[in-house]
């Protein structure tokens, strides 16, 4: 898995991924009392900062101009992994680093592979990743599109961003009471539920709101592409600047 994970990183060159220096198939490690035991490793870049969660935790919430940008460093970010072939298959809060610069960075890739999948058919197999941020298609059990799977778990993070909340109660299953609105087809009722329950709900804009449920969506072939996402209309003062802004409030 070391090895897979190395392999995959060494194929990717973006600055909000983690970058990776060596891989070690064997080696030693001298426990105390001078016993040994063997272990492989590989060398990460050291990200000074905070995952996702920890800066969320850090902070009552999130302007809607500072999780925007977020959102958009991490979209950049997957779509120049699908562009490279890969699906990263794990992400969330916890798989994003905010550095000492405000920077995004992308970690834990152990369970990526290649978007094309087995037999080059495109789909990808395998409940990996992590239930809370997994697509419905994958808890059923199905083949899956690794870039849909993605677009989904980016979905769900976004609302954590937005909200400091999960948006389900367990998982995007037929099981689960707050996605069931989804499977209905009754998305202002799962809206109207957490605007009760959560005041930063109240916060967010109805552009967000209508993204994240585009991203949510039961069927994949529903779900926005990047350029979809890209083309939205609450992304667009964003995508007007010609270079990079620090919005982040110190």
């Amino acid at each position: 898995m070391l090895k897979h994970e190395f392999d995959v990183l060494t194929s990717l060159n973006h600055e909000n991924i983690v970058k990776v220096y060596g891989y070690c198939p064997k080696d030693k490690l001298q426990k105390y009392k001078g016993s040994t035991y063997e272990v492989a490793y590989i060398v990460l870049e050291l990200v000074i900062g905070h995952n996702l969660a920890g800066f969320l935790n850090s902070k009552k919430f999130l302007e809607e101009k500072e999780f925007k940008y977020i959102f958009f460093k991490i979209i950049n970010v997957i779509k120049y992994m699908h562009c490279k072939g890969i699906a990263h298959r794990d992400i969330k809060i916890e798989n994003i680093m905010i550095d000492s610069n405000k920077q995004i960075k992308m970690i834990d890739f152990g369970f990526a592979d290649k978007i094309s999948g087995n037999e080059s058919l495109g789909l990808l197999e395998g409940a990996l990743g992590t239930k809370q941020y997994a697509a419905p298609e994958i808890l059923l059990g199905c083949p899956y599109n690794g870039m849909m799977a993605d677009i989904f778990a980016v979905g769900v993070t976004l609302f954590i961003i937005a909200v400091k909340a999960y948006p389900f109660e367990q998982c995007a299953s037929t099981t689960d009471n707050k996605y069931n609105y989804f499977w209905s087809n009754q998305i202002d009722k799962f809206w109207e539920d957490h605007m009760r329950e959560n005041e930063n709900v109240k916060r967010i804009s109805f552009e967000v709101r209508e993204l994240i449920s585009l991203m949510l969506s039961p069927d994949h072939t529903q779900r926005p592409s990047i350029s979809e996402i890209y083309s939205h209309k609450w992304l667009s003062d964003l995508l007007k600047l010609k270079k990079d802004i620090n919005i982040f409030k110190y």
